[in-house]
């Protein structure tokens, strides 16, 4: 997800094509391609379902490097975006399938 953040520029949208989604839109900044991520916050053991169409939180493809199993997460807000600490990946979160 650091690619994306880091090659893309980046807009909040509160109604993506009309259809009323809550997220961001990422734009290539070298082809001009664009990828649509949903606020789907994430869910909490305890809370259930949380942070929905007020942030996205999105597993990366990064594994803490002490074995502990934790993984990266990439997370946005209306505000920005903000490469997020490890989290333990029984944690409910988003997935950004990748197709090369």
């Amino acid at each position: 997800m650091a690619r994306i953040k880091k090659n893309c520029s980046n807009t909040w949208t509160n109604n993506y094509e009309g259809k009323g989604i809550v997220g961001r839109v990422f734009k290539s900044n070298k082809n001009g391609n664009t990828i649509f991520l949903p606020a789907a916050g994430g869910w909490d053991e305890n809370d259930g379902l949380v942070m929905l169409d007020i942030a996205g939180s999105y597993w990366s493809s990064s594994l803490r490097l002490d074995g502990q199993g934790d993984a990266l997460r990439f997370i946005f807000t209306s505000e920005g975006t903000y490469r997020g600490s490890y989290g333990y990946r029984c944690l409910g979160m988003s997935v950004r399938a990748v197709h090369k």
